[in-house]
């Protein structure tokens, strides 16, 4: 005979349960501050008729803060307390291990763009080469390839604006648009309508296209 398996919310028996996957929230907190023991105060049956979920199944659940201290109250008047909400200051530091996708061949990609542009970022100009980043013009993890003509050189804080569609290159004029909320920055405000610094090779022009499609679908290309 196959076992059978009941909830304990409901009561219903079934063969199989069924399972499902869902997002939990985590939290972390200290009690020294102003820890007060009220072991024995309220019985286990108490405490659980106090939280907001009491046939919760959590081991640790949310009391109702107003009843909580009622009731502490009626159990023993002697018991002063405030509830204490201190957040620590410290982040958390030190190292962990972590696996990480490395891209192959981004090093020779980024050279071949310098001996190609220089060191000009395709969009603001002249910089310096330590922040300058070889940018794909379409998403490199979907593809997996460093197209020929499928890249240039981007300042570090111009390469991720762009990659997120903050910042495009409009095909039909090859002039920079700059999103809407980037406007009340001057060093990005200044972008918009210019022309970019370097010269776009007919494949450029084909991954700025898709590039405008992906961010900008809403406007003709």
């Amino acid at each position: 005979m196959s076992p059978r398996y009941r909830c304990h919310e409901c009561g219903s028996t079934f063969d199989r349960p069924r399972t499902r996957s869902r997002e939990v929230v985590t939290f972390r907190s200290r009690h020294d501050i102003a820890w007060i023991d009220l072991a024995g105060v309220l019985a286990a049956p108490e405490l659980r008729a106090l939280c907001t979920r009491p046939r919760s199944q959590l081991s640790i659940r949310a009391l109702d803060w107003a009843r909580f201290g009622e009731a502490i109250k009626r159990a023993d008047p002697t018991v002063r307390f405030t509830v204490t909400d201190v957040r620590s200051g410290e982040i958390s530091g030190g190292h962990r291990t972590a696996t990480a996708r490395v891209r192959i061949g981004q090093g020779a990609f980024r050279s071949r763009l310098l001996d190609q542009f220089d060191n000009v970022c395709a969009l603001t100009g002249p910089a310096p080469g330590q922040v300058l980043e070889a940018a794909h013009l379409y998403r490199y993890a979907e593809r997996g390839r460093h197209h020929d003509d499928g890249g240039f050189l981007l300042r570090r804080d111009i390469h991720r604006l762009f990659d997120i569609g903050q910042i495009a290159v409009d095909p039909r004029t090859m002039k920079i648009d700059v999103a809407a909320d980037l406007l009340p920055f001057a060093d990005y405000a200044c972008l918009q309508g210019r022309t970019l610094q370097v010269e776009m090779a007919p494949g450029h022009r084909r991954w700025l296209q898709e590039h405008w499609r992906l961010h900008r679908s809403g406007r003709p290309a």
